[in-house]
């Protein structure tokens, strides 16, 4: 029976510290595995082999040593029922093998790939964590087996107190399990080897959305902007966004003449490839009459965020000219509040909060949802088989009756 356990290395290292192991025992031979960990050694009980109070990273490293320990059992005790028996320099190449495992070499790989299969803004968000990961772990290489339950603790705690919201708080922890489930379905890692396994993740707390209210709305209307500014073009982009029941602005940056049909807005969302048909309101006609010309193709774009001779079918070009045009077109709105006198962080999906909170006041719940496609409402989506399109444009016609 092999014998597991916790040992320093008597020889100091150059910084005076002492190197921690794991030493696996059996028939009097025994192979030594570093953990990574160097501690002074007056915080090492060498007849308990533990580690003493007040030793810096004592979580961490017990954690690493337990599961370390732990992942060896099962190897040995899944290989003994297999017929095979397991010599210690086997277990000491398979305790040592992870380590050259980087984390961040591994993350750069997917993050690659990803470029080619996910949207820009999510290629973003993990480039975001890693680097803030590597701000964290002041800059250290971090390998796979450096996480740990106590690891991960602390850097959600690390990730609150920074000023993170929970969802914030959440999606970088999400980002990093990602990459370990990844590094686990290649056989990089093992299971008992990935501490999201273990972990709990933090509980998301809804947070309270900004929205606009009538009065709000009249007062950015209002705004005496030069005429064919970027203030003015962004005005009406957020405007007309409002009227047709807060279309979300990838949609309203793409939009182009051709769904324009008739007295109609139809398009196809892009976020979930739902069409969605609406009455053009007066007022949402009137912004439109701006960029009349006599020579508009059915394919111009309507608002000039995009340019009519660029080629946007490359999706990852296109992804990332979305991402450019809202970040810019969010900073325009902030300045729009500023000279409205409105004491909130407008951006633009605030156009979408608005519209379904005035037209709560004036019609029913799902008949709200009914108009903003939120299809993933069990309530709405029952609703949305018997609403008709005469009955969705009522509802709009009512909903912003103001």
């Amino acid at each position: 029976m092999k014998k597991y356990l916790l040992e320093v290395n008597h020889k100091p290292n150059k910084d005076g510290k002492h190197t921690l192991f794991l030493r696996i025992s059996e028939n009097r031979k025994m192979v030594r595995i570093a953990l990574g960990y160097s501690i002074e050694l007056k915080y090492f009980n060498k007849k308990s082999h533990s580690l003493r109070s007040g030793c810096p990273n004592a979580s961490i490293i017990q954690e690493k040593f337990k599961l370390k320990k732990e992942e060896l059992e099962k190897f040995e005790l899944d290989s003994n029922k297999r017929g095979q028996i397991i010599s210690l320099n086997v277990l000491k190449g398979l305790a040592t093998e992870s380590k050259y495992h980087n984390f961040y070499e591994y993350a750069e790989k997917q993050i690659a790939r990803w470029r080619k299969t996910k949207s820009v803004n999510h290629v973003k968000h993990v480039e975001s964590v890693i680097e803030n990961l590597k701000l964290y772990a002041n800059n250290k290489d971090l390998n796979f087996e450096d996480f740990s339950i106590p690891f991960l603790k602390d850097l959600e705690a690390h990730y609150v107190d920074s000023g993170n919201k929970s969802g914030t708080v959440r999606n970088k922890l999400k980002n990093l399990r990602t990459i370990f489930l990844e590094a686990e379905e290649e056989r990089l890692i093992s299971m008992e080897a990935n501490p999201f396994r273990r972990f709990k993740m933090p509980k998301f707390f809804q947070e309270k959305k900004e929205k606009l209210s009538i009065e709000e709305i009249k007062s950015i209307i209002a705004l005496e902007i030069p005429v064919f500014s970027p203030l003015w073009h962004v005005r009406n982009a957020f405007l007309f966004a409002f009227y047709n029941a807060g279309i979300r602005v990838s949609d309203v940056i793409m939009l182009r003449w051709e769904s324009i049909k008739g007295e109609r807005l139809v398009y196809k969302m892009k976020k979930n490839q739902k069409w969605c048909d609406l009455n053009l309101r007066k007022e949402a006609w009137d912004i439109l009459e701006n960029y009349m010309r006599e020579d508009i193709k059915p394919s111009d774009f309507v608002f000039p965020f995009f340019k009519n001779n660029v080629e946007y079918k490359d999706k990852y070009f296109l992804e990332l000219q979305l991402s450019s045009k809202t970040a810019q077109i969010n900073e325009r709105l902030k300045k729009i509040a500023k000279l409205a006198e409105i004491e909130k962080n407008l951006s633009f999906h605030i156009a979408r909060h608005s519209f379904a909170s005035i037209a709560m006041k004036n019609i029913s719940i799902d008949k709200v949802s009914s108009l903003l496609n939120h299809s993933s409402i069990k309530i709405t989506e029952n609703y949305l088989a018997s609403l008709g399109q005469e009955e969705k444009d009522k509802a709009l016609n009512e909903a912003l009756n103001f």
